[in-house]
């Protein structure tokens, strides 16, 4: 019923691709919602190595993402804080950064993906908390929303059972604490 939904990912993996296929509204679109983090990172740090390391990470642009097309209603679904995944594990190898340093860095780069969503009419649905439990029963929490997040005009909150084939059980179990936001 939509005219066209944009799907846009840096790379779409093939089972995407042939799964797509045949729906005419839906269109790959190829595009870093980093705003170029990806390609900054590359080419500042991958001709490092252990022995000449990235003395700092400061100098890292981190951009708002700028889409060549009208994206229409932005939908966010589980990458805010996915977002930072690979350039900061890219970047723990190939630098002396400290822990401080990664911090900043993985709060600009969602703060700017909020910045993004803000300027359109958007849904924001993301994970914040993931809450740990050990088979001894003891429980802790780590955040990975490390931005304030909006209210918005509607914000609803669920946990999300992330391990259900419980592969880890008898060790841990894993709970993420999602909000869907209205922006």
């Amino acid at each position: 019923m939509a005219g066209e939904i944009n799907l846009v990912d840096i790379i779409h993996p093939p089972e995407v691709k042939s799964q797509v296929a045949n729906l005419k509204k839906v269109i790959l679109r190829e595009d870093d919602v980093t705003g170029g983090l990806i390609e900054e990172v590359w080419k500042k740090a991958s001709h490092k190595t252990f022995l000449n390391k990235l003395r700092s990470i400061e100098e890292i642009n981190v951009n708002i993402y700028q889409p060549g097309f009208d994206p229409g209603l932005v939908i966010s679904l589980n990458i805010l804080t996915q977002l930072e995944t690979l350039p900061v594990e890219f970047l723990r190898k190939r630098s002396k950064a400290d822990e401080e340093s990664f911090l900043l860095l993985r709060k600009k780069i969602q703060q700017n993906h909020l910045s993004f969503l803000e300027s359109h009419s958007s849904v924001l649905i993301s994970d914040h908390t993931e809450v740990v439990t050990e088979s001894s029963g003891k429980t802790s929490e780590t955040k990975s929303v490390l931005i304030d997040l909006p209210e918005g005009k509607l914000k609803e909150e669920w946990d999300w059972y992330f391990d259900i084939k419980q592969s880890d059980y008898y060790t841990r179990r894993s709970v993420f604490k999602v909000s869907g936001i209205v922006l």
